[in-house]
């Protein structure tokens, strides 16, 4: 019983802890400068975009030549002497 008076008073509080919180949040104006327009989000975005896919093809290509699948190297998995020398 005496927890939920501890809850309750503290739910009662908050909007009082929080006035001074909301006059600090900035607002849609405080977000007009070049830098956080459309054009400077979209170039980081597509730029972000080639970087991820860069590393994911690099890690790629790494993956294929430390771990060459059968198909990629004609030579695995073929017997010693079985081979033509020619």
């Amino acid at each position: 019983m005496r927890q939920e008076t501890t809850i309750s008073n503290r739910d009662a509080r908050l909007p009082e802890r929080l006035a001074g919180l909301r006059d600090r949040l900035p607002d849609e104006e405080s977000f007009t400068s070049p830098p956080h327009s459309t054009r400077t989000a979209a170039m980081l975005g597509i730029a972000l975009g080639i970087a991820i896919t860069t590393s994911f093809l690099t890690g790629l290509v790494s993956h294929a030549h430390q771990h060459p699948p059968s198909w990629f190297d004609p030579a695995r998995g073929v017997p010693a002497g079985s081979r033509n020398p020619s």
